[in-house]
């Protein structure tokens, strides 16, 4: 039907439909350079906050399966750790980030003894770090960012990065031929 969003029965530009382009994240690939351009600017923080940092690294699970982690990033004095990942998603509540860092400890946690031992490290903690794709800033980043170093400078930087993602998303999703 003409005047309605692809593959959904919402108009373009309504609250429904623009919160569902999410889906649209995936498909046209615009996610992955959303998501590898907030990644790239949290590692470059880390960097200057003098960790040893390493991006899209492969592991594996104690379980036996592969995964990648986003960022690991450590203290040569300390040997400790984190592994980091930044995940860019629409905001719905104030429950959301706790729900993300919870998801990702669940996922990576079972990859840390691989980590120590590549690495050499003692210590590692799994921290899964929600960016608001509308550009917010919530409470736990600004936590992380303070526990880990990072100047509260980048905050800005991490969220104007996602939302302009977000909205090159929104305007190719409205704007494009096939709508």
């Amino acid at each position: 039907m003409a005047g309605l969003c692809e593959g959904g029965n919402e108009p373009p530009g309504s609250l429904k439909a623009i919160t569902s382009v999410s889906s649209l994240l995936h498909r046209d690939g615009m996610f992955g350079r959303i998501h590898h351009q907030v990644r790239s600017i949290i590692a470059t923080a880390l960097k200057d906050s003098d960790y040893n940092t390493f991006e899209e690294v492969h592991g594996l699970s104690v379980t036996g399966s592969t995964r990648r982690i986003d960022i690991i990033a450590f203290k040569e004095s300390t040997r400790s750790g984190y592994i980091i990942d930044p995940t860019v998603h629409f905001e719905t509540d104030e429950e959301q980030p706790a729900e993300v860092d919870n998801e990702k400890k669940n996922i990576y946690n079972l990859t840390i003894p691989y980590y120590l031992k590549k690495y050499q490290l003692k210590e590692l903690e799994v921290i899964g770090l929600l960016v608001g794709a509308r550009g917010t800033a919530t409470l736990f980043m600004k936590d992380v960012f303070k526990r880990l170093g990072i100047p509260t400078s980048f905050i800005p930087i991490v969220t104007l990065a996602a939302l302009k993602g977000s909205i090159a998303l929104l305007k190719n999703h409205l704007y494009s031929k096939s709508n």
